[in-house]
């Protein structure tokens, strides 16, 4: 209403109202990502029993979202979304890596690389969205940090691909170094005795490849394509923007009361 329904308009304050979104939730490991396929469809446990078992490094406000997007995502087939004109995957930058939003923050090559905001505001406009005050994430900012860091030390400009690669490639230097940071350790529940006992007996060599195997990031999609047959650009973006469903396998129990309701927690009941 403030905008007068103006596509424009709303592009161009939205930053005020993303100062006002809740936080994002942490990426879940693939090891907390198994352990809740195998409960989170269970109505009985409960979201203090899942946070106290598997994910400890999660708000509670936050567990909510779990139990019904495992349900979401693995009882139920993806409707087709292929000839959706809503649903077209497109290529864009984070807002870390659009050259529009962080031009105030850090210098970048001549090639311009856009968010979808200022994406779709140039579309619309044919101008550049305003970006003066750009709110970026803790996250957001400590990244783009890190990449200035990072291209002076190489003393050139440096893709956005590239900087996650090498940041990656640290990480994964440093798990086969046996070497982990005080969430990596709760992300593989090592404040369980047993599992602590278990990895204890390894030998180096099987600890790095459990902790490569078990660290690896498990990122539900916000929504996800369904099976048809693309062409295999459209499938390798909607990789590259992570709406695919990552596979997982192992046992799980499904259990309903009568009246379920995936936006409750009935076990407390």
């Amino acid at each position: 209403m403030e905008n007068e329904y103006s596509f424009v308009k709303s592009l161009e304050n939205i930053e005020s109202i993303l100062s006002s979104l809740p936080p994002t939730t942490e990426i879940l490991s693939k090891w907390q990502a198994l352990r809740l396929f195998q409960q989170a469809m269970d109505e009985y446990v409960t979201h203090e029993k899942l946070q106290k078992s598997v994910i400890p490094n999660f708000n509670i406000t936050e567990i909510h979202l779990f139990p019904f997007q495992f349900i979401r995502f693995y009882m139920f087939n993806a409707p087709c979304i292929c000839h959706h004109s809503l649903c077209d995957p497109v290529e864009f930058e984070p807002r870390y890596g659009c050259t529009n939003c962080t031009k105030l923050l850090k210098e970048s090559s001549d090639i311009e690389k856009l968010c979808l905001l200022c994406q779709t505001y140039q579309m619309i406009t044919g101008t550049s969205r305003p970006s003066n005050h750009v709110n970026f994430t803790d996250e957001e900012r400590k990244l783009i940090s890190a990449w200035k860091a990072k291209e002076k030390e190489l003393n050139k400009f440096m893709d956005r691909e590239v900087f996650e690669k090498l940041c990656n490639d640290e990480k994964i230097q440093r798990w086969k170094d046996l070497k982990l940071t005080d969430e990596e350790n709760i992300m593989l529940g090592f404040q369980n005795s047993r599992t602590r006992t278990s990895y204890a007996k390894k030998t180096d060599a099987q600890k790095r490849t459990w902790l490569l195997e078990n660290l690896q990031p498990f990122v539900l999609p916000i929504f996800i394509d369904c099976k048809c047959s693309n062409s295999a650009d459209r499938k390798a973006l909607m990789k590259k923007q992570q709406l695919c469903l990552p596979k997982i396998y192992g046992p799980r129990v499904v259990r309903f009361a009568e009246d379920f309701n995936p936006w409750l927690d009935l076990s407390t009941e």
